[in-house]
């Protein structure tokens, strides 16, 4: 059954993703705000119940930023249509966008850290970001790189699939499964089965980096991207094929194992390793984040308020996603988070704090293109118009 093609039909497991991952994002960093980050995930100093529960739950909240990639791809590559002219400014408004963003951040942060930082530096840090800083807009560059290649990744799969899945395959191998043998790696290690050093960073790769095309950063979001675009083309058929709750059942399987390496690796170095961050570019957090897409591409209906607020939370992704990282610096300094699960809350908090701001803001003829982005009409059967 094909809809009308009227910029009323939306695809509600699109903005489901969106939210989710949004969500995702402001309870990670809400995990690392204050001088003690960590401490209620701490299963090396402080082991129990708590800090493990709370430990798979960080492991979960991997898929935020990828899930993020895959939306991106799966509108992107399914478009019917796509003019280079409006790429190129699609391009330049990721920019703009990102430009603003990092000089509000900068300018914001400076009474909190009391570092007055020049107008200069601040240019340079549009080019350079800085940890505890504008850090969080490395999304956008990783994001930019993406749209580079949409032209050509499009094309090949529109009309020349075979190509495009070749593509796809040299994507993961030298990125999620390079990774893989790295984490396969560590894993001999900690067991003594060979005398290779231990590594807790992504650069000690199996394939070395002279012979891997992909060793930019955040090269695996491009593998993101496209399998997006991939999934969301055989959404129906997915759906038909295996239903949503076969799906959720699929979950702990990727997330306990990416659990298990992350403990072994945190009691080895005696140091909490970031499950979250880390796990971005591993093969468990691609398989857990594919399981989350597919599960809520498979939800056609909502009730209205559900949806209401579900396509609010959709549309202001952009102006949660940095006004939560100020709002979290800012509370950081007059809130104690006392452990357990609060941080949860905290997070919760933030999220429907940075909501507001976003809607209000978003009233501003100036400041609405820099807090949410321009709706797309998703239809069933896989086209997409503005």
């Amino acid at each position: 059954m094909h809809l009308r093609h009227d910029n009323s039909s939306r695809h509600p497991g699109i903005d489901i993703i969106k939210t989710i991952a949004v969500f995702f994002v402001v309870i990670y960093h809400s995990s690392q705000v204050g001088d003690d980050k960590y401490a209620f995930i701490d299963i090396v100093s402080n082991p129990s119940f708590t800090s493990y529960a709370n430990y798979f739950i960080m492991t979960l909240l991997s898929t935020c930023v990828p899930l993020f990639f895959m939306v991106n791809g799966a509108l992107m590559l399914n478009r019917p249509h796509l003019s280079t002219r409006k790429h190129i400014l699609r391009i330049i408004k990721v920019a703009i966008i990102f430009g603003f963003w990092s000089l509000v951040m900068t300018s914001a942060l400076e009474p909190i850290y009391g570092e007055p930082i020049g107008a200069a530096e601040k240019i340079k840090l549009l080019f350079t970001l800085k940890q505890g800083w504008n850090h969080p807009l490395w999304f956008f560059y990783a994001l930019a790189i993406c749209f580079a290649f949409l032209p050509i990744l499009r094309a090949a799969f529109r009309h020349h699939r075979s190509a495009f899945y070749f593509f796809a395959t040299l994507v993961f191998i030298f990125t999620f499964s390079n990774v893989f043998l790295w984490q396969a790696e560590n894993i001999a290690a900690i067991l003594g089965w060979r005398p290779k050093a231990f590594s807790d960073a992504n650069i000690d790769v199996a394939i070395h980096t002279a012979y891997n095309p992909f060793t930019f950063n955040y090269a695996y979001t491009l593998g993101y991207y496209m399998l997006g675009g991939i999934l969301f083309y055989y959404s129906n058929t997915i759906k038909q094929r295996i239903s949503p709750l076969k799906i959720f059942l699929l979950l702990p399987i990727p997330l306990t194992l990416l659990w298990g390496y992350a403990i072994m690796v945190s009691l080895h170095r005696n140091k909490v390793w970031d499950v979250t961050f880390f796990g971005y570019s591993t093969i468990f957090t691609l398989f857990t984040t594919a399981l989350v897409f597919s599960w809520s591409l498979s939800h056609e209906a909502m009730t209205h308020r559900t949806t209401v607020l579900v396509t609010l939370i959709s549309e202001h992704s952009l102006g949660i996603y940095v006004i939560s990282w100020i709002i979290e610096k800012y509370l950081a300094e007059y809130i104690h988070i006392p452990g357990a699960f609060s941080w949860i809350l905290f997070g919760s908090f933030v999220f429907i704090t940075s909501l507001l701001l976003s809607v209000s803001l978003s009233k501003l003829p100036i400041l609405h293109n820099m807090t949410t982005l321009r709706s797309w009409t998703i239809l069933p059967d896989h086209k997409t118009i503005l």
